[in-house]
């Protein structure tokens, strides 16, 4: 039954080069793309001068350390996502690096956090799909789930998506709020993530007959003692503003 109605989404497909969407082959937005038009603009050339004079720097030196660091975390995150989909699914593991200056030895305690949530997990956890595109052709958007599972505890389905970046604040550093019609959200990544997994959630119960009992996020990051379950706020009613808005 499950697989009948995830079959559903058959007709979004994802293509890695240039992070694109298509469903029903007509182009989509992507679930990040949609949200970012709710946060003001990031003006890189602004701030990477007035960092560039507080660390006495030039700027092109400043763009070069944001696009090392942006690389850096952009494999990391990529190289974890298929341990994470490979090792769920009792595939073959893939350990290609993806870049020659990735941190082995930071890399390598994040996977050790996940293995102790696999072990954590797995008497309450049901794998059902991983890496799943679900998209909505009605409103042109896509996005990917990193994990469906079946939760024991819950009886029904839940989201799961993984974080391996910094940090995870739960209010603005710089008093910064999310735009109309959702500016009673603070800008920070727990807003971001809930509503990316609240987007997924409403098209997966908009598309389908699946209903989703909640959504997580786990974080997994090198400079913590262990991995860090956080439930994500249920967001659907701002999601729904959003695309009306829209």
């Amino acid at each position: 039954m499950i697989f009948k109605e995830l079959n559903k989404f058959k007709d979004v497909v994802f293509t890695e080069e240039g992070h694109t969407y298509t469903i029903e082959g007509n182009p989509a937005t992507s679930v990040t793309t949609f949200i970012g038009q709710f946060k003001k603009p990031f003006i890189k050339e602004f701030w990477a001068q007035r960092s560039a004079k507080k660390e006495n720097k030039t700027v092109e030196e400043i763009l070069n350390k944001w696009d090392s660091i942006s690389t850096r975390a952009c494999n990391k995150g990529s190289k974890f996502h298929a341990f994470a989909e490979d090792y769920i699914n009792n595939k073959i593991l893939n350990n290609t690096i993806y870049d020659s200056d990735l941190d082995l030895e930071a890399y390598n305690k994040i996977e050790s956090h996940f293995l102790k949530f696999y072990e954590d997990s797995k008497e309450n956890l049901i794998p059902i799909c991983s890496e799943l595109c679900v998209g909505s052709s009605k409103h042109g958007i896509c996005g990917m789930v990193d994990q469906l599972y079946y939760s024991t505890p819950l009886d029904g389905f839940v989201i799961f998506d993984w974080k391996t970046n910094k940090k995870i604040d739960y209010k603005s550093k710089y008093n910064n709020w999310m735009l109309d019609p959702i500016s009673h959200l603070p800008e920070c990544e727990f807003t971001t993530y809930s509503l990316q997994l609240s987007l997924y959630r409403y098209i997966i119960e908009l598309e389908t007959n699946i209903d989703i009992k909640k959504c997580f996020i786990v974080w997994f990051n090198e400079k913590n003692d262990s991995y860090r379950l956080i439930e994500c706020a249920d967001y659907r009613k701002e999601i729904q503003n959003m695309l009306d808005y829209n």
